[in-house]
């Protein structure tokens, strides 16, 4: 059986009019060709992204709840009410503590010269016994939301890059000669080019806020131009390049047209079970017609649900 050459579908490249293809002037034989800057040159002068704008927030739609979910519902938003209060708590109280715990740690790493083990740390209560207990834990990795670091720039050469940090250890505290020095033995500053991928161009992406936005006509077409170049290696330099998989996607406005599939409420619960949209409760609210002390009250009384629900092990 021959293979067919199948057609774009779902959130594929759709047909657009692309620019004319710009055909370089003619040269003459004997004209020598302008020599080519190295890719690391090339990639250099790559424009950077442009700074996405974020969409205007859509007044949401209200209906009442159907009956069916009314109870999952009474339970699930005063928990995740309560969970939300608990955990900025929790973070707060943790940074607070860390933050206190990690100039314990300094003073023993000085001190002794040697990396101090991840202790547990035991509370006592009003009569000196164990209480409660922690694990402060430091670990040797280097997180950039855990550094400092000051503003980088990706237009900076890392010549500069190099002597912002060490102007910022100076700053801090640290000797210029010791900063020089633990800049150069200790710390890597590398500027890499990326290239957004070919899928990206041609069919759109997530954004920050996890909202799919669909590739514009002008990226489309620089896939197209991508293509073109692709098209132009042999089949040893596309190997190098090519990596295959397969993908099941749905179409645009499914769900809106499910209903021509299906001759019964039953059929169309059973596709969508197949093809689940993506769905959860979240932004969970409570009182929103009390003052604040009848709120308090009922987060109160929820959580002494949620507690007395729960068996101690």
């Amino acid at each position: 059986m021959s293979a067919t050459k199948t057609t774009a579908t779902e959130n594929e490249v759709k047909t657009i009019e692309t620019p004319a293809p710009s055909i370089p002037a003619a040269r003459l034989p004997d004209e020598a060709a302008p020599p080519k800057k190295n890719l690391k040159d090339r990639m250099k002068g790559m424009k950077a992204a442009p700074v996405e704008k974020k969409a205007t927030d859509e007044k949401k739609p209200t209906y009442d709840a159907p009956p069916e979910a009314v109870d999952a519902l009474r339970r699930f938003i005063p928990a995740d009410t309560i969970r939300a209060i608990a955990e900025k708590r929790a973070e707060n109280a943790k940074d607070e503590a860390s933050e206190i715990m990690f100039k314990a740690f300094c003073t023993s790493l000085w001190k002794n010269k040697a990396v101090p083990s991840n202790p547990k740390v035991v509370v006592r209560d009003e009569q000196g016994q164990p209480d409660m207990s922690a694990i402060f834990i430091v670990q040797d990795r280097f997180t950039p939301n855990n550094m400092k670091l000051p503003e980088i720039k990706v237009d900076m050469e890392e010549e500069d890059v190099v002597a912002k940090i060490v102007a910022t250890l100076v700053e801090a505290g640290v000797e210029k000669d010791d900063a020089e020095k633990l800049v150069a033995n200790e710390i890597e500053t590398s500027k890499r080019r990326n290239i957004r991928s070919l899928n990206e161009l041609a069919l759109g992406h997530m954004n920050k806020e996890k909202q799919w936005v669909d590739a514009t006509a002008k990226e489309q077409a620089v896939a197209e131009k991508l293509m073109d170049f692709l098209d132009t290696l042999d089949p040893q330099e596309q190997e190098i390049i090519r990596r295959d998989e397969m993908k099941v996607t749905v179409k645009p406005q499914f769900l809106t047209k499910v209903c021509q599939y299906a001759h019964a409420g039953e059929q169309v619960a059973a596709i969508l079970r197949i093809f689940g949209p993506v769905n959860f409760v979240s932004h969970a609210a409570i009182g929103l017609s009390d003052d604040e002390a009848t709120k308090i009250l009922k987060l109160q009384q929820a959580a002494n649900e949620i507690i007395g629900s729960v068996q101690v092990k």
